[in-house]
């Protein structure tokens, strides 16, 4: 999480820890932003080590998880990957059961 601070030289006045993504943070980013506010960032978000990891498919007698991982990552929402039994979710992504 990115931290925040306003003050002059070594004193700080104050300092903030928004929530990533949050009205706040954009609110604070837009602060540090500019240089007539008087805020800073002093801690940036870390930024991501890796790139996302994309699931294989998995075989037909996989977990119940698997599967719903599987079928999230292809855009089923996740209510419904949860809600669908084990063997509904590997027919619809094998043997040609696709969309």
């Amino acid at each position: 999480m990115a931290v925040y601070e306003r003050g002059a030289g070594a004193h700080v006045a104050e300092r903030v820890r928004p929530v990533p993504g949050s009205e706040e943070a954009e609110r604070y980013a837009a602060l540090a932003a500019d240089p007539a506010s008087g805020w800073r960032c002093a801690e940036p978000d870390p930024e991501p080590d890796q790139e996302p990891v994309v699931l294989e498919r998995p075989s037909k007698s996989a977990s119940k998880a698997d599967w719903k991982a599987y079928a999230v990552q292809e855009g089923m929402g996740e209510a419904e990957a949860d809600k669908a039994p084990r063997d509904e979710l590997a027919a619809k992504y094998t043997d040609g059961g696709g969309d």
